[in-house]
């Protein structure tokens, strides 16, 4: 790679949004993308690879899996690409069986929706449950009450009954001495919690100990609940409804809190239009629900 052509990777981070922490497990997991070294360590990247994961973002932001993209050719990830023009069957299904669910709701038919839910959950397992029902049909369910497609006590019935067949299955799985621990809550003024309650559920079923303290935690209860239970990592969502320009802060706030030893995560939709929180020190942000399981198997 030719000096004036190298990049860093917190550039990468901030110019294609793939979080470093992520950039950093991909390459100690598949073994690309191969970066060049600085003098001081840092990463740094060529231009064909940045032209690379600004591909493998498109993919990763349609559904695709890492493991899956990772190492291809530029020419074939532009051919995957390029198919999505068409709905694939695998896609077709899902929409399919989104709008299953909604015809079930819409017809005020609460407990054959109860019962085909938990069929659901029965033949995908928690992870397909989780990523191929669950994920798109509260996209699906937030977009319809936009739209005023569906009322709000519609929207009500399907997150509550979401919440309870993902609080039930992640209680099963959860072992009380495993590690690592971790905490999920939001910092007060942000009331939506979905999001991390799948993530819990992934991460129990990939071992790790959670504990939700639920939503709108002080950050210094936050910090004072990890130093009484030893929590090694504290993770947050920000829905597009958090106030922008306090993501940042509120972080910062909670990171100085926090013993350096404990990991802080941030994820959900509103981290994308995060700024100033980047330079966060001990900050992972995880773009989707995979990256934080990922970032679990990396402390493994």
């Amino acid at each position: 790679m030719r000096n004036e052509r190298l990049i860093a990777i917190g550039v990468v981070e901030r110019e294609i949004g793939i979080p470093k922490e992520t950039l950093r497990i991909w390459e100690r997991r598949y073994g690309v993308p191969r970066p060049a070294r600085s003098a001081g360590g840092e990463r740094l990247y060529d231009e064909a690879e940045l032209a690379t994961l600004r591909l493998v973002k498109q993919l990763l932001d349609r559904g695709f899996r890492p493991g899956r993209l990772l190492g291809q050719s530029p020419a074939r990830l532009r051919a995957l690409i390029a198919s999505l023009a068409a709905p694939e069957p695998a896609a077709t299904a899902g929409r399919q069986t989104v709008d299953t669910a909604l015809a079930l709701v819409k017809r005020h038919r609460l407990s054959p929706f109860q019962q085909w839910l938990q069929r659901r959950l029965h033949e995908a397992g928690l992870r397909g449950f989780v990523l191929d029902l669950a994920r798109p049909l509260c996209k699906a369910v937030g977009d319809a009450w936009e739209s005023g497609d569906l009322s709000v006590f519609e929207e009500h019935i399907v997150t509550e009954q979401l919440q309870t067949l993902l609080r039930g299955a992640a209680a099963s799985l959860t072992r009380p001495t495993a590690r690592p621990r971790v905490l999920l809550t939001t910092l007060p003024g942000e009331e939506h919690g979905m999001g991390l309650l799948m993530l819990q559920a992934l991460l129990c079923l990939h071992g790790a100990n959670c504990l939700s303290l639920g939503l709108q935690t002080p950050a210094a209860d936050i910090a004072a609940c990890c130093r009484a239970e030893a929590f090694d990592i504290v993770a947050l969502s920000f829905s597009t409804h958090f106030p922008s320009r306090r993501v940042a802060a509120s972080l910062s706030e909670l990171r100085a809190a926090l013993d350096p030893a404990v990991d802080l995560w941030a994820g959900g939709a509103g981290i994308a239009r995060l700024t100033g929180g980047r330079s966060v020190p001990g900050l992972s942000l995880m773009n989707d629900l995979e990256h934080g399981v990922e970032a679990l198997a990396a402390r493994s």
